[in-house]
């Protein structure tokens, strides 16, 4: 009632009918009848509506903690399992770029020796031919001459070859850097990308459970105003039934005891007996 504003009603829920009537200003015989019709507060529904309040309170709020509990676990776990899947995935990478790379030095090797057979099959009929052609036409030193040349050539051939095998290789080398560090590159952006995400929805959550504290608030104060309108409802009761017998008159008279107050207490009683709610509702 002290929280209503209305703690100078207190009277008419801890007294008998023959007190209340007193506090509205009643006259014995207008007490007599008042008491006959005066109806009686259910003041154990009251306050079992009022205890359940904070049960009900505390179980949703504790619904609310469950909820984010579980969510909770679900955006970690979901974290947990994407990075197993990143990481497996950057091994699986990483693994076919090494594969990849042993391929690819594996096929060099082999263009390489086989270009280097063909060489040295090339220079040999090449210095064999040198030898012959300088026997026949001028002798040992156009013969000699002719396997310089020829070793020249061998030379050069070798070296450019060498070349393109070790360009090869650097290619492959930088192909193979590149790509696992693409992967890790990928892999740190999925990182990012789950932890951000992990990230969101805790704070999505955390949102969610502040809303949902503020609502059960909410819903607990509804069911307290719904409670504390039995309290209101009463009171007007009370106060319209004063308000009636207040005029009565059981000689048959004009009747009424002329107080218009009822003590100061009522304050619903007015000059000709009617009866004003103290409520706008």
């Amino acid at each position: 009632l002290e929280s209503m504003g209305m703690s100078d009603y207190a009277y008419m829920f801890g007294g008998d009918a023959s007190q209340i009537a007193q506090q509205l200003g009643l006259t014995d015989e207008q007490a007599k009848e008042f008491s006959k019709y005066l109806p009686q507060f259910g003041e154990g529904q009251f306050t079992e509506a009022l205890g359940e309040i904070p049960a009900w309170k505390q179980q949703q709020l504790g619904l609310l903690q469950e909820q984010y509990g579980i969510g909770k676990t679900s955006a970690e776990l979901g974290y947990q399992t994407g990075m197993e899947g990143a990481q497996e995935r950057l091994s699986l990478g990483t693994a076919g770029a090494e594969s990849a790379y042993g391929l690819g030095t594996e096929r060099v090797g082999q263009r390489f020796e086989g270009s280097l057979a063909n060489l040295r099959s090339e220079a040999l009929r090449d210095l064999t031919q040198a030898r012959q052609v300088g026997h026949t036409f001028a002798g040992s030193g156009a013969a000699q001459r002719g396997e310089e040349i020829s070793r020249d050539v061998l030379g050069t051939a070798y070296g450019g070859m060498t070349s393109e095998r070790q360009s090869s290789l650097k290619g492959l080398e930088e192909q193979k850097g590149m790509t696992l560090e693409q992967l890790a590159s990928s892999f740190g952006l999925t990182s990012q990308q789950l932890s951000e995400a992990k990230q969101g929805s805790l704070a999505q959550l955390g949102l969610s459970q502040r809303a949902g504290e503020q609502q059960v608030g909410e819903q607990a104060d509804v069911k307290l105003g719904q409670a504390y309108s039995e309290l209101q409802r009463y009171i007007e009761k009370v106060l319209g039934l004063g308000a009636q017998f207040a005029g009565y008159d059981p000689t048959g008279g004009t009747g009424g005891n002329g107080r218009t107050t009822g003590g100061g207490k009522s304050g619903g009683l007015d000059t000709t007996g009617g009866y004003k709610s103290p409520f706008l509702v």
